[in-house]
């Protein structure tokens, strides 16, 4: 699967402050399967403002319950400037178990300092190739989806 997004330009460049952003994969029952992507500053102040990533970290506070990993410290990368970019997910769960065929989810979670809070999702099923376009948002302002089923 292959997700590209772009994260906004801002309109008041005097405020403005990167964005945290994560992609994620969920299961049909909401259960996150894999991390793609984490824009986060690990450094003070970061940490305190994880939780302004709701979904993603309340996926990842129920995730811990069985798995002791810290996403936060493997899979983060520093905060982006406005851009494209892009994220490839090769159907493995965090555990790196290739994942069963069924419905699951894509998230793209943008929170932002003095911004807004924005979500997309996109329901998928496993079994079937498919493209799509993602309505934008404040903070993503393109986003696609290309999956190819083995």
């Amino acid at each position: 699967m292959l997700v590209q997004f772009e994260i906004a330009k801002p309109q008041d460049s005097r405020r403005y402050r990167r964005p945290y952003v994560a992609v994620w994969v969920e299961d049909k029952d909401g259960l996150a399967v894999k991390t793609l992507s984490l824009f986060l500053m690990q450094n003070i102040p970061g940490p305190r403002w994880y939780r302004d990533l709701r979904r993603w970290y309340a996926d990842d506070q129920m995730r811990q319950l069985v798995d002791e990993k810290d996403l936060i410290r493997t899979v983060s990368k520093p905060t982006r400037n406005p851009g494209k970019y892009r994220v490839v997910w090769n159907g493995k769960d965090d555990s790196g178990d290739m994942v069963k065929p069924g419905q699951y989810s894509l998230l793209i979670e943008a929170a932002r300092e003095h911004g807004s809070y924005q979500l997309i999702k996109h329901k998928f099923d496993f079994s079937q190739s498919f493209e799509k376009t993602l309505n934008p948002n404040q903070e993503i302002s393109a986003a696609s989806i290309r999956f190819r089923a083995k």
